[in-house]
């Protein structure tokens, strides 16, 4: 399995990917923390369709849409969730009361004949979401992640580590900080080191950006930002280009990561 990374420029100066039903040629995925703005999310569901397979959004919205037609309530029934939109296929574990999930995919339709599946039988957490894609021999394995200030879901993975599968991917809004990846930062904390372990034995590796920048900016501009969202892939001799570190022009969202998987991945 080889992995190149490469994170996409803005919006409006993609460069559109083929969508040939027939041929696949490589897989874009983008990662960023939305922070529950849903017209954000809106925006990108629209802007990224051209050139981007699979989003994953750490912090989504979760709200109400409509009203429904209901047997039981005159009023009708709530429709909650995130955005939808025609060309995505909406991947997301079925909420828990009173518990909307914080992670969720959305995967280009034209990938449907790769099959996506979420696992919660492998980890069943709202933080963490396991997204396989099947395409002859094992499926290929990718990994969504939001950590919270209890590093959740480090200990969900250091606990199963043992029955998880191989991973070509772990990304996500990770909220732990080390010198590893952010050069402002004079510690490499229990949290880091777990986490560099466990993936590992996953099968992955943190995946240097070749633009050093902050992943985290605060709205508060007399904090400091910082490398807060990750991304983790196989050896570097397997990747062809190192990943960037991007940025949106609408809204006021933060940095966003992505990475591609080219066709010699077993596609």
């Amino acid at each position: 399995m080889t992995i190149s990374l490469v994170l996409l420029p803005q919006p409006e100066t993609h460069v559109s990917m083929s969508r040939k039903p027939s041929t696949i040629t490589e897989l874009r995925i983008f990662s960023q923390n939305v922070n529950h703005n849903y017209m954000h999310v809106d925006y990108l569901l629209d802007n990224l369709w051209s050139d981007t397979d699979i989003l994953f959004f750490q912090e989504l919205p979760w709200c109400f849409i409509r009203q429904t037609v209901s047997t039981s309530s005159p009023e009708g029934d709530e429709v909650v969730g995130a955005p939808k939109y025609p060309d995505w296929l909406y991947m997301v574990c079925p909420p828990a009361l009173d518990s909307p999930p914080r992670i969720m995919a959305y995967v280009h339709k034209h990938l449907l004949k790769l099959r996506p599946a979420l696992w919660q039988d492998l980890i069943d957490h709202c933080d963490v979401l396991v997204l396989s894609l099947f395409s002859g021999g094992e499926p290929l394995n990718l990994m969504n992640i939001y950590l919270d200030d209890m590093h959740t879901a480090i200990n969900l993975l250091l606990k199963d580590v043992d029955t998880l599968p191989t991973f070509i991917y772990i990304g996500g809004n990770f909220n732990c900080h080390s010198s590893v990846w952010d050069p402002a930062v004079e510690h490499h904390c229990t949290s880091a080191i777990s986490l560099l372990e466990t993936v590992s034995d996953l099968g992955v590796e943190w995946a240097r950006p070749i633009n050093a920048a902050n992943t985290y900016i605060p709205h508060n501009m007399d904090l400091e930002g910082s490398v807060i969202d990750l991304m983790f892939t196989q050896a570097p001799k397997y990747r062809s280009e190192p990943p960037q570190v991007g940025s949106i022009t609408e809204g006021t969202i933060g940095p966003y990561s992505n990475g591609v998987i080219p066709s010699h991945c077993g596609l």
